[in-house]
Formats: C-alpha cells, sequence, structure tokens
C-alpha cells in the first residue's frame, strides 16, 4: 500500500502535452490495411528500372556495327539517299596538271553525295562500282580516292553518285583488312521519282 507521500507525488506529475492524440495516431498507422507510400517507393523504383532499361535498349541499338546515313543505320529495307555537295581536293590528273605548273590544287565540289559514317569498331576498306569515293584525310578536308580507299572507324566517306543514273544499280562492298566482306551497300535509282534508294544487300547473298 503506497503512503501518503507517493500518493502525493503521482498526483502532482502533469504532462506537458496530450499524448492522447499521438497514441491513438500510430495505433491507427500500425493497423491501416495499405498506406499510399507502400505503394509509391516501390512504384518510383520500378519506373527508374525500365527507364534505364529503355535507354540501355535504344543505346544499344544506335551503336549496332554498319553502315550509317543520316542518324540511321541503313538496313535491308530500300530508303531515299541522303544527298549533300561537298567540297574535296585531289583527283589524280588535276593534281598532275596543277603540280607541273607549280599552282596548288583549288578545292572542288562534288554533286550528289551519299555520306556513309562507317562504325564496325575497326578500320575498314570500301571499293564502288560506279560513283567516285571521297574520303577524309588527316584534317577535315575530303579528297578525291577514286573508287577505292580505307575508311577509320567512325568516320563518314562520300560517294558521288552524280550522271549514273544509267549505271544504276551501284555496289559498295565494305571489307575488312583481311578481304572478308562485311556489308554490301546497293545504290538503284528510281527513274519514276527521280531519286537513288539505298539498301543493305549483305543479307541478301
Amino acid at each position: 500500500m503506497l503512503d501518503q507521500e507517493s500518493v502525493k507525488a503521482y498526483r502532482s506529475m502533469h504532462l506537458t502535452r496530450d499524448l492522447r492524440q499521438d497514441i491513438l495516431m500510430q495505433h491507427a498507422d500500425k493497423h491501416a490495411p495499405l498506406r499510399v507510400q507502400s505503394f509509391l517507393r516501390p512504384a518510383a523504383a520500378l519506373c527508374s528500372l525500365v527507364l534505364i532499361a529503355g535507354v540501355l535498349i535504344i543505346s544499344a541499338f544506335h551503336n549496332r556495327p554498319g553502315a550509317y546515313m543520316g542518324g540511321g543505320r541503313i538496313e535491308a529495307d530500300p530508303k531515299p539517299a541522303v544527298m549533300e555537295a561537298v567540297p574535296y581536293t585531289g583527283g589524280v590528273m588535276r593534281v598532275s596538271l596543277f603540280s607541273l605548273s607549280g599552282e596548288e590544287n583549288p578545292p572542288q565540289t562534288a554533286e550528289e553525295c551519299i555520306p556513309l559514317s562507317l562504325r564496325y569498331g575497326h578500320d575498314v576498306s570500301v571499293s564502288v562500282n560506279g560513283g567516285i569515293l571521297l574520303l577524309p584525310g588527316t584534317g577535315e578536308e575530303l579528297s578525291y580516292a577514286g573508287s577505292f580507299g580505307e575508311v577509320r572507324n567512325g568516320h563518314t566517306a562520300y560517294w558521288s553518285v552524280h550522271g549514273c543514273e544509267e549505271m544504276s544499280p551501284l555496289t559498295a562492298e565494305i571489307t575488312d583488312f583481311s578481304g572478308n566482306v562485311i556489308d554490301t551497300i546497293t545504290l538503284t535509282y528510281h527513274a519514276a521519282d527521280g531519286m537513288w534508294l539505298i539498301a543493305n544487300t549483305q543479307s541478301d547473298k
């Protein structure tokens, strides 16, 4: 049995604030069937995972080895070829004539050039059976290469097909330095629409 001193001490105790509301809220939280936060965190994590996976898949798709034109990989399905006019230097006859006269070889402009960005993870060789190749040199200038040349990985070769409509179809063969054919790019002139169609026909062989 408590003595009178203890009873007085107990009765004199006062809480600084009412804890009843806090206790009730904690009880409600523990017994709530499902909370919104319990869904939000896993859902956000799942969305992040899906987004990262999507970025990786798209990146892998766009970085596949092959010949690219206008940002897209050249596939088996024929598409209209991108055409550009580009400046270049060289040409065997012109170089010889200007060298003999002591004059500097001036730049020229090639019409109807198709940009081929070659991304195979290694350097390649390119040969064409119609038109001419303009290849990047040590600087930013393009040089006349005739129908054959070597292209460093990731660099862009320009295939000029100006005036070659009667020779259609034209092909560009891409090989490694061991002579193995990696890709065959085919250009076909569509007279009705007045355009060149480009496709990777290596899979047809």
